[in-house]
C-alpha cells in the first residue's frame, strides 16, 4: 500500500524544488546567485510540505487524537465513460494520484470521482469517530471499506432523498466510524480495531465537490457545530426580520421595490438554508424534492430579485436605459431559467452553470448604474455602492470556490452568505430614503391638494370662503339645525363702498374689503363662517341662535363692527351695511334658499333706507317681509 511519502513525485511541491534546483545553465550575470536562490526557494518549501505531509504509509486513528485531517493522505481517480465498480476501483490502484492543492475542494466534475484513503484505527483507541465526508450539496457519496482486498462494510449518504434516511440527522454528509452504538453502528463502518483497512469513496455532484474528509470525535463535531447553527440561526434571524419589514413596507407604500426586496431575501434565506443543510435539518427535511432541488429555483429567483430591486431603487430607467434594459434582461433570463428547471429542460448543473455566469450580473450592473446615480446627487446611491463593493467580493469568492480555486474554509465558504447580510443590512438605508421620500413626497403632494383646495374654494383677495366654499362648509350644519338652536345666515351688502372705490381706486378699496373680512371675523366663535359672495357682498354663519330676537341682536353686532371708520392705504373712509338674514329650519334647510331668504330680506332694507337689519321670507312671487314684533315681521334698525 502507497502513501505519500513512497510517491514523492506527486508532491507538487517536491516537483517544483526539483525544477528549482535542477534550472537551466547560469546566466553570465548573477546565474550562481540565481541558482542559489532558487534552491533556497525549494528547499522551504521542500520543507513546508513534508512538515505538513503524513510520515507514514497510512492514516492512524489514536486516543491522542479528537479532529484528523484525512486529505493529505487522499488519492483521487477520474471515472471514465463506463462507470467502476467498488473492486475494479480498488484495483485501478496505480491510477490514482494526488488531490489538487487546493484542501477541500475538488471542484465541478461532469463525471463521478473516486477518493482513496488507507487508514488504520490504533488498538487501544476508546471511542468512535465521524467521518465528514462533505458539504450538503453533494448529491450522493458511496462509501467502501475495504480489508484485505475485499469490501467489508459499506454505506451511502445523498441529499435527494428525505433528511430522515441520512445515516447521522447532521446538515453536512457524516458517517459513523470505529466502535459505535445501536442503529449508528449498522448505518456507518464499523472500522477494525489495530487493522490496516482502505476507504474508497465514490462523490456525485452537480455542484462543487467539497470535501472536508475530517475524521473527528462526535462530541467535538457537535460543539463545532453549535457554534455554526448560532452563527446561521443569528443571519437568517437577521435576514427573516428585513423581510418582514420590506413586506409591511410595500404592503403600506405600493413601492415595487420594497416586494424586491423582500423577494430577495426571502430567496436568499432558502439558497443558504440549502446550501449549508440547515433547511432539511430543521424545516423541509421529509420533502425529497426540496431536499435536493430547493436551492436551484431559490438562487434564480433572488438573481431575478436582486436585477429588479437595482432596477427599481436607483430608479435606472430614467438616466440610463441601456442599463435598465440589461438589468431586466438579467430578471428574464432568470426567471425563464426556473421556467426551464420546472419543466425539465435542463438539470442542476445547468442551473449552477447559469447561476455561476449571471449571479454577479445585477451586482456588475448595479455597481455602473450606482455611480451614475452618485453622480445626479441620488442619497441612497453610495449605500448601494457600498453594498455591492462587498456582495461582488463575496460572488468572486462563491465562483472562484465552486471552480475548485480556493480552498474548503469557513470564511471562504460563508463569503458571500456574510457579504450578503452586509448588503442587506446597508440596503435598509436605500429603504429607509426611499420611505423618507415617499413621505415627503405625500407632505408635498397634501400641500398641494391644501393650496388648490384654497384656490377652488376660498377667496383670493380676502382669504375668507367663496360661494363654493360656503356651501361646502354650511351643508353638514344644516342637516344638524333645530329650532331651538337655529342656523343664522346673514346676507350683507355694504352702503357707500363705490364712491370709494370710484375715487381712491381699486387698490383702497381691496384694502378695505380685507378689513371688512377681518372686522367680521373679529364677531365670529368656533363653528362660524364668514365668507365673500363677490363683490362687496358677505356672508355670515352663526349657529345655535336661540330665536328671532337673538338672530336679530347679532345682526346688529355686526352692523356696529362695520360702523367705525376705515383707516386703510393711508386713508380714512366709513361705509354703513345693510344685513339681511334667514333662520334654518325656520326659513329654509338648503343653503340656496337660506340664502334667497337673506338676499329678500337684505333687499327689503336697502328698500327702506340701507344700515338696517331685515330678516326675509321667500314667497312663490315675492319676498315677504316681517316686524320684528311678529313671527314674519320685518325689523328694521
Amino acid at each position: 500500500m502507497r502513501g505519500p511519502s513512497d510517491n514523492a513525485d506527486m508532491n507538487p511541491c517536491v516537483g517544483a524544488f526539483r525544477r528549482l534546483t535542477t534550472a537551466p545553465e547560469p546566466r553570465p550575470r548573477g546565474g550562481r546567485a540565481g541558482a542559489a536562490v532558487r534552491a533556497m526557494l525549494g528547499l522551504i518549501l521542500l520543507l513546508a510540505t513534508l512538515a505538513a505531509w503524513p510520515a507514514g504509509g497510512e492514516m492512524v486513528l489514536d486516543a491522542s487524537r479528537t479532529d484528523v485531517d484525512g486529505w493529505p493522505w487522499a488519492r483521487i481517480l477520474k471515472e471514465g465513460d463506463r462507470p467502476l465498480t467498488a473492486d475494479e476501483a480498488f484495483a485501478a490502484d496505480a491510477a490514482f494520484g494526488p488531490p489538487p492543492q487546493v484542501h477541500g475542494n475538488l471542484g465541478p466534475h461532469t463525471r463521478a470521482l473516486w477518493l482513496r484513503l488507507p487508514l488504520r484505527m490504533a488498538a487501544d483507541d476508546p471511542g468512535a469517530w465521524w467521518l465528514d465526508l462533505g458539504f450538503a450539496g453533494v448529491d450522493r457519496v458511496d462509501v467502501y471499506l475495504f480489508e484485505g482486498g475485499r469490501v467489508v462494510q459499506q454505506a451511502r449518504v445523498r441529499n435527494t432523498a428525505q433528511f430522515s434516511q441520512k445515516p447521522l440527522r447532521t446538515r453536512s454528509h457524516v458517517l459513523p466510524l470505529g466502535a459505535q452504538g445501536g442503529a449508528q453502528a449498522e448505518a456507518g463502518l464499523g472500522a477494525q480495531r489495530g487493522a490496516s483497512q482502505e476507504l474508497l469513496m465514490r462523490f456525485e455532484s452537480s455542484t462543487a465537490l467539497l470535501v472536508p474528509l475530517r475524521f473527528v470525535r462526535p462530541a467535538d463535531y457537535l460543539a463545532a457545530e453549535s457554534q455554526q447553527q448560532m452563527v446561521q440561526g443569528l443571519i437568517t434571524g437577521i435576514w427573516l426580520c428585513l423581510l418582514v419589514y420590506a413586506l409591511v413596507q410595500w404592503a403600506a407604500l405600493r413601492e415595487r421595490m420594497f416586494f424586491d426586496f423582500a423577494l430577495s431575501s426571502a430567496a436568499g434565506s432558502i439558497f443558504f438554508l440549502c446550501y449549508f443543510g440547515h433547511g432539511p435539518q430543521h424545516l423541509w427535511g421529509e420533502n425529497a424534492w426540496m431536499v435536493g432541488n430547493g436551492w436551484a429555483p431559490a438562487i434564480l429567483t433572488m438573481i431575478a430579485a436582486n436585477a429588479m430591486f437595482v432596477h427599481d431603487a436607483l430608479d435606472v430607467a430614467r438616466f440610463e436605459p441601456r442599463l435598465a434594459r440589461a438589468l431586466r434582461a438579467v430578471a428574464i433570463a432568470a426567471a425563464a431559467a426556473m421556467v426551464a428547471f420546472f419543466a425539465g429542460w435542463i438539470d442542476l448543473r445547468a442551473v449552477a452553470g447559469l447561476a455561476s455566469a449571471i449571479g454577479p450580473l445585477p451586482t456588475l450592473l448595479g455597481t455602473a448604474a450606482a455611480v451614475f446615480s452618485m453622480r445626479r446627487g441620488n442619497r441612497a446611491a453610495p449605500f448601494v455602492l457600498a453594498g455591492w463593493g462587498v456582495v461582488l467580493v463575496g460572488t468572486l469568492l462563491m465562483v472562484c470556490m465552486q471552480r475548485g480555486w480556493l480552498p474548503l474554509e469557513f470564511w471562504l465558504e460563508h463569503a458571500l452568505q456574510f457579504a450578503m447580510t452586509i448588503e442587506i443590512v446597508l440596503w435598509m438605508f436605500v429603504l429607509a430614503g426611499r420611505v423618507k421620500d415617499v413621505r415627503a413626497s405625500e407632505a408635498a403632494a397634501r400641500l398641494e391638494n391644501g393650496r388648490l383646495h384654497t384656490l377652488a374654494f376660498s377667496d383670493p383677495l380676502t382669504g375668507l370662503l367663496n360661494r363654493r366654499g360656503l356651501y361646502l362648509a354650511l351643508e353638514p350644519s344644516l342637516s344638524a339645525a333645530l329650532p331651538s338652536g337655529a342656523v343664522a345666515v346673514y346676507l350683507i351688502d355694504l352702503d357707500g363702498f363705490k364712491p370709494i372705490n370710484d375715487r381712491f381706486g381699486h387698490d383702497v378699496g381691496d384694502a378695505l374689503l380685507i378689513e371688512v373680512g377681518r372686522r367680521l371675523q373679529a364677531q365670529m366663535r368656533g363653528p362660524d363662517l364668514v365668507a365673500r359672495m363677490g363683490g362687496d357682498e358677505f356672508v355670515v354663519v352663526i349657529h345655535g341662535i336661540g330665536d328671532d330676537i337673538a338672530a336679530h341682536a347679532a345682526g346688529r353686532r355686526l352692523l356696529a363692527a362695520l360702523r367705525g371708520p376705515f383707516a386703510v392705504a393711508g386713508i380714512t373712509a366709513q361705509v354703513g351695511a345693510t344685513v339681511g338674514y334667514a333662520l334654518a329650519p325656520n326659513d329654509a334647510c338648503d343653503v340656496s334658499r337660506l340664502l334667497k331668504c337673506a338676499d329678500a330680506g337684505m333687499y327689503a332694507g336697502k328698500q327702506a333706507g340701507k344700515n338696517r337689519v331685515v330678516r326675509g321670507a321667500m314667497q312663490p312671487d315675492s319676498p315677504v317681509l316681517t316686524t320684528p314684533d311678529a313671527p314674519r315681521a320685518g325689523s328694521a334698525v
